[in-house]
């Protein structure tokens, strides 16, 4: 199974494979991903050649889900999310240790 952290990365360096992760990824997440409009969900079990050639054209070709893909990778390589989340974490701890929690 695909992690969130796997996912960030894919968008980050915008590989396309997005169509991998809506085979091998828990449903609500695939569903998210399409529909925030970076993908397409496909049935992991029950999908047809057909369907799988065709929605890998769509994404291939799909313009403004690439720009989306793009923004996304932009948005994800400038921030700090991780930084201020350590930070949270560490006023956290130190709230516990003093009995603040």
């Amino acid at each position: 199974m695909l992690t969130s952290e796997f996912c960030s990365l894919i968008f980050y360096f915008f590989i396309k494979t997005n169509l991998i992760i809506f085979i091998t990824i828990r449903f609500d997440n695939a569903q998210r991903v399409t529909e925030k409009g970076y993908g397409i969900r496909m049935e992991p079990y029950t999908f047809e050649e057909k369907e799988l050639i065709d929605n890998l054209n769509k994404l291939l070709n799909d313009k403004e889900m690439i720009a989306r893909c793009q923004a996304a990778a932009k948005r994800i390589a400038n921030s700090n999310s991780k930084e201020i989340v350590c930070q949270k974490l560490e006023e956290l701890v130190e709230k516990f240790k003093s009995g603040q929690l």
